[in-house]
């Protein structure tokens, strides 16, 4: 299966080129959306398409979007459009939180098959591959229960990831917070010190 793997980091690059390539899948690699859409307009072999949430000047919501606009005809009539899968790094920051949740939330909308995180569990994404392997490219677009089902899985999926980042905040702030005590107790420890130091010197 031919496999389009977008991000603009070229070690993600290699490592999932790395990964795919040793599950006998060919592997085309795209630095940025546009270069990946590019790619899709020529080749309409690709079966799957592997998306960080933003690629350059356009997000993996805008990809999928001109996408679904390519006309793609082959001997053997319309062929259908390749699958999506995001694969992205969230963060606790509420500035950026935010928006990526509505990109998020947007690309589980449009029926992208899952929402992935990094660190990548391998074999998470390679069962994801492995279905998409075996079903048949010329079959008609999902119903839309099988769609509701997927978007309610990858909800979960982000909610429970977010939920897991929010605790390992917590459990950073907390301590930061021993920390930032011992630290203060050692400095003042430490002028006490200093300034014995000083006393004894002069009395010396």
């Amino acid at each position: 299966m031919i496999i389009l793997v977008v991000d603009t980091v070229p070690l993600v690059l290699r490592n999932m080129d790395r990964l795919l390539s040793a599950h006998g899948h060919e592997v085309i690699a795209a630095d940025s959306g546009e270069n990946a859409l590019k790619i899709l307009k020529r080749d309409h072999r690709i079966r799957l398409v592997i998306t960080d949430l933003l690629v350059g000047g356009m997000t993996a919501v805008d990809l999928f979007k001109a996408n679904m606009q390519i006309e793609r005809i082959s001997d053997d009539g319309n062929s259908s459009p390749p699958e999506f899968i995001l694969l992205t790094r969230l963060t606790t920051e509420s500035q950026l939180q935010g928006k990526d949740m509505h990109l998020l939330q947007e690309s589980i909308d449009l029926g992208f098959v899952d929402v992935l995180f990094k660190p990548l569990v391998r074999e998470e994404l390679l069962r994801h591959v492995r279905q998409i392997d075996t079903d048949d490219p010329w079959a008609p677009p999902p119903e839309p229960a099988r769609h509701s089902q997927k978007s309610n899985s990858a909800a979960s999926r982000v909610t429970d990831h977010l939920q897991q980042l929010e605790e390992k905040h917590a459990d950073i702030e907390a301590n930061l917070g021993e920390i930032r005590e011992t630290l203060s107790t050692f400095q003042a420890d430490y002028a006490h010190s200093k300034r014995w130091m000083k006393l004894l010197i002069s009395e010396g």
